[in-house]
């Protein structure tokens, strides 16, 4: 459904050819458009034909949610998932992760901020002024719940569609989100 998907499920495969045990399920990547209802749907019927599923790398992280609740419907144990940050994704996992002790989970930046560093390039541009900007940005990890020190962050303060990689403060946030 995007150009972003069929680059990152590249990238798993290509990683994936050294560890031969791992297996992308159908071998590319669930279009669900960014809908946790979609998200949800099709994780239902990945569920229905799986009986072993080991975990989930999904590129929406508010959109797992869904696909968290497919879990929860099959009464199937939540299993690691790695996702792009966002507040229900981290919020969702706090309320899932007592009752599945094996419910790991890994975020790394939505990359909303990027749009900024794109604009200053492109008004860098028009204006004729420098801009000594890396156009090539590394993405981090955001949230590990394995790591002490990188908890996943659920803040009841700010929507469910706050990230917390947006490089924008609560106050910001809010401002933006309300």
């Amino acid at each position: 459904g995007n150009g972003e998907d069929p680059l990152e499920t590249q990238g798993i495969l290509e990683v994936w050819k050294d560890y031969p045990g791992m297996e992308l399920i159908g071998g590319q990547s669930v279009v669900t458009g960014w809908d946790i209802s979609k998200a949800q749907k099709a994780m239902a019927g990945l569920l229905a034909q799986n009986s072993q599923i080991d975990g989930i790398i999904s590129n929406y992280g508010n959109g797992s949610t869904g696909a968290m609740q497919a879990f929860v419907q099959a009464n199937r144990p939540l299993v690691p998932w790695a996702a792009l940050d966002g507040m229900l994704y981290a919020c969702t996992w706090q309320g899932l992760y007592a009752s599945n002790p094996n419910f790991e989970m890994f975020s790394t930046t939505s990359r909303n901020w990027l749009s900024r560093n794109a604009l200053r390039k492109g008004l860098a541009v028009v204006n004729g002024l420098d801009n000594t900007e890396p156009s090539t940005v590394n993405m981090y990890p955001t949230e590990d719940s394995t790591d002490p020190d990188m908890q996943p962050v659920c803040d009841p303060s700010l929507p469910s569609e706050a990230i917390i990689s947006s490089r924008l403060t609560v106050e910001q946030q809010l401002d933006v989100l309300n």
